[in-house]
């Protein structure tokens, strides 16, 4: 059938009035991100804008998805409050995050830890939202990841399995658990002495636990230690027949790929069952509630260790204290900052970051943010962490952690492992070498590569004396 030139024209324009409102420019090219292979650079001449970003307003929508279940002091409603306090200060103005006058606001849902409620509120304000700054809970986030690429939107996950950074719908803003396994048993090996090294590991399955236990395994075929015992733990299970094996077998370095409250569960019963190995816990395994003797005695988080890429309260970082200030003047009705809010924090930073690349490029469509993602090579959170890069898939977020242990004099935390990469990483799916004058958030001068603890003492022994004073660095435990 043939169509007259004045029927097509009209029909082009009611398609035109039908396609949503948005303003195109000519010029907008459709870029494939992260990392456009054709390398087209070409910049639109007026702000382009779908989902999410308000041009009037001058406001970027970006959608939550907590699980704030277990309470006001949970661990999900702590990572919750991180984003808010940063939405709170960059709508104050002072943080200079994004150009003058643009605010971010959340579009929040809580999905009390259910996977179909989490693809049910997903579904409801995904077309409200230029991306998703939260997704709480691994369960909840993995039910997720098909929808992503048909809707072409970031999800920034709470989760950081090595998965994740290779999926270029969800970039993770800190080191994966397998790197942080990989750093625990190089520590153990380096601080050892002449100490045989018998690693042994408590996980919960999942993602996060096999994510942890790829990278400790390979690190205890690497050094050619005998090999690990690896004991899985239920979510509903006692940690005792676990605790049992491990003594039996004479586990010496136990890597925690737990949740807080398995880890204190099994700190306790290590205690009550007279074993004391060398405890390595990963980032997820840390809430500030363990830094009260009421939950846990200084005796069973003796020889507890945190491996972790994220900053530490009293470090002296000048990011660390912006964050601190804006959470006392934004966050004081959340209560005290706290670990779980700072990674939150950290974590809308990023988000935040690639916005504003976007609005430099003039391009905060779905597919223009995407883009703008790939430009950022080098993010460091004013500092707080160590640079991580975006520009190609899998992303190359920092494998550089630290190995910590809390003091029980004045609750404060002995940094007994610099922060740095772990020595099995592989070079092609890691980043170089810090260059000469880069900044390393937490290394101070004298500080030395790597402090050992006493002796493991699998059978029950007192808890690692402390360092010495000029290899250690003290900071509130939180």
């Amino acid at each position: 059938m043939r169509v007259s030139r004045p029927v097509a024209l009209a029909l082009a324009l009611l398609l035109s009035a039908c396609s949503g409102g948005s303003k195109t420019d000519p010029s907008h090219v459709d870029n494939s991100a992260p990392g456009d292979p054709a390398g087209s650079e070409k910049k639109p001449k007026t702000l382009q804008a779908d989902y999410g970003v308000h041009l009037e307003s001058k406001s970027v929508f970006m959608g939550v998805l907590n699980d704030e279940s277990a309470g006001p002091d949970s661990a999900g409603a702590e990572f919750a409050n991180g984003k808010r306090v940063l939405a709170r200060w960059i709508a104050s103005g002072k943080s200079g995050l994004l150009p003058d006058g643009w605010k971010l606001e959340l579009v929040e849902r809580d999905h009390g830890s259910d996977p179909s409620k989490a693809a049910q509120a997903y579904k409801e304000i995904k077309d409200k939202v230029l991306c998703f700054v939260t997704s709480y809970g691994e369960k909840s986030t993995a039910g997720l990841l098909k929808m992503l690429k048909e809707d072409d939107v970031l999800l920034f996950p709470a989760v950081f399995t090595s998965t994740v950074g290779s999926n270029e719908y969800t970039p993770p803003a800190g080191p994966s658990y397998r790197d942080e396994a990989l750093r625990a048993l190089d520590w153990a090996k380096k601080t050892a002495g002449s100490v045989a090294v018998i690693p042994g590991a408590i996980y919960e399955p999942g993602s996060y636990g096999s994510d942890a236990l790829s990278g400790w395994d390979q690190g205890v075929a690497a050094f050619r230690f005998s090999t690990s015992l690896n004991q899985a733990l239920g979510l509903a299970s006692e940690p005792r027949n676990a605790l049992e094996a491990l003594q039996k077998a004479g586990a010496t370095h136990v890597l925690l790929a737990t949740s807080p409250s398995a880890t204190v569960d099994i700190l306790k019963a290590g205690v009550a069952l007279g074993y004391t190995p060398v405890w390595l816990g990963l980032s997820p395994t840390w809430h500030r509630s363990m830094s009260n003797p009421d939950n846990l005695s200084v005796e069973a988080a003796a020889r507890y260790h945190l491996i972790s890429g994220a900053p530490y309260f009293g470090e002296g970082l000048p990011g660390l204290e912006r964050f601190i200030a804006a959470w006392e003047e934004f966050g004081a009705d959340f209560g005290e900052p706290s670990y779980e809010g700072l990674r939150s924090f950290i974590q809308g930073m990023l988000a935040v970051e690639a916005f504003a690349a976007a609005l430099n490029r003039n391009d905060t469509t779905r597919s223009g943010y995407r883009q703008a993602l790939s430009k950022v090579a080098h993010f460091d959170a004013l500092g707080m962490v160590a640079p991580m890069d975006f520009s190609e898939v899998p992303f190359r977020a920092s494998n550089r952690t630290r190995v910590l242990t809390p003091r029980p004099a004045g609750a404060t935390w002995s940094v007994v492992g610099e922060l740095q990469s772990p020595s099995l990483a592989l070079e092609a799916e890691k980043p170089g070498p810090v260059e000469a004058g880069d900044a390393q958030p937490g290394a101070e001068p004298g500080h030395q590569p790597d402090s050992a603890p006493a002796p493991p003492a699998p059978t029950g022994a007192e808890g690692s004396a402390p360092p010495a004073a000029d290899s250690a660095t003290a900071s509130e435990v939180k």
